[in-house]
């Protein structure tokens, strides 16, 4: 299952990385684009659905997130424009083709945390 795969991929991270060295990860965020344009039948559960070519796309909340880097044994870094520790946060983007004259907006998840030394 997906959730299997990334904490198999997270406590990879954890053993790679040196204490106090730091990890960042940025992903696909929920109510992203592609995620809106999905038929319902490829949908698998909830913000997991399966594209045409056999791979699986998942779509991040930040408590979801959050959660599995603090259960792999890292730390959040960093701090947002107010001075509260908000390093995990969605990062919506605006890519426009101009070309077809199309506006997309893509929502994204992404933050760092350090392993403790």
């Amino acid at each position: 299952p997906p959730g299997t795969t990334t904490a198999t991929f997270l406590r990879r991270c954890v053993e790679a990385v040196r204490p106090g060295g730091l990890v960042c990860f940025r992903d696909y965020g929920a109510y992203d684009l592609p995620m809106l344009r999905f038929p319902p039948s490829q949908r698998l559960a909830d913000r997991q659905y399966a594209r045409m070519d056999g791979t699986l796309a998942r779509f991040f909340t930040v408590d979801e997130v959050r959660t599995m880097f603090r259960e792999a044994g890292l730390v959040e870094e960093g701090t947002g424009s107010d001075g509260e520790a908000t390093p995990v946060r969605y990062c919506c983007v605006h890519n426009e083709n101009k070309r077809k004259g199309i506006l997309m907006k893509r929502v994204f998840v992404h933050g760092a945390w350090r392993k403790p030394a």
